[in-house]
């Protein structure tokens, strides 16, 4: 493993300063998820949730794959032992979140009711 991040800590630790990003690495955690089941899951608008994301790619957290209209994020593989420890945390900041849960649950209806990136 690289011995340097794709971005220094403080950026990485910056990026991870928010809630509603710890919020949508929550999510990401159990695999790709599309941007549209993300902001429905939050329950936040669209722009809002890009914003985010994109501030999570930026610092390499989470990687991007379009298809036709839609992006589709996942939890970018680690650049470096820090970026693998800081992940490795988000496990334990579930745990410690009330919204953990409940977005995991309205996640699930939303990509049950699927309508946007189908």
């Amino acid at each position: 493993m690289p011995r340097t991040a794709t971005a220094p800590p403080h950026a990485l630790f910056a990026a991870l300063s928010d809630p509603t990003r710890l919020r949508l690495l929550d999510l990401l955690r159990d695999g790709e998820v599309c941007v549209c089941d993300l902001f429905g899951a939050l329950s936040i608008p669209q722009p809002t949730a890009s914003r985010h994301l994109a501030i999570l790619r930026r610092v390499g957290l989470v990687s991007v794959r379009k298809q036709g209209l839609w992006s589709y994020y996942a939890i970018a593989t680690p650049q470096s032992e820090l970026h693998a420890k800081l992940l490795e945390s988000l496990t334990h900041c579930s745990g410690e979140s009330a919204d953990g849960s409940k977005d995991k649950t309205r996640l699930a209806k939303v990509r049950k009711a699927r309508g946007c990136c189908d």
